[in-house]
């Protein structure tokens, strides 16, 4: 059975294991299509994951990793907690490091 955690002072209960969504996007991964990254989506909440953590430099163009979460949680978005961050652009001449 998963745990779940308070988040801070918010009142949200979280996953205390969650999805790093990095690779959502990412070329030459297993999640690169949207097919792939909803299966894994899917997945993790099937498993009781409700904490994603994602950022607009994530994936293999700003705003694709973001993108395709949101599109995974189509219709189930009420049971996920979303953190991201921004304003760092972490991309050099190949891409994230």
């Amino acid at each position: 059975m998963p745990e779940y955690r308070r988040l801070g002072n918010s009142g949200l209960a979280v996953s205390v294991v969650g999805l790093g969504c990095n690779n959502l996007g990412r070329a030459n991964t297993a999640t690169e299509s949207q097919a792939g990254s909803d299966a894994v989506v899917q997945a993790a909440l099937a498993a009781g994951v409700t904490l994603f953590d994602v950022a607009d430099n994530y994936g293999r163009e700003p705003g694709l990793s973001e993108t395709m979460l949101g599109k995974a949680l189509a219709g189930r978005r009420d049971e996920a907690v979303v953190a991201t961050k921004f304003g760092m652009n972490v991309r050099g001449a190949n891409g994230p490091d």
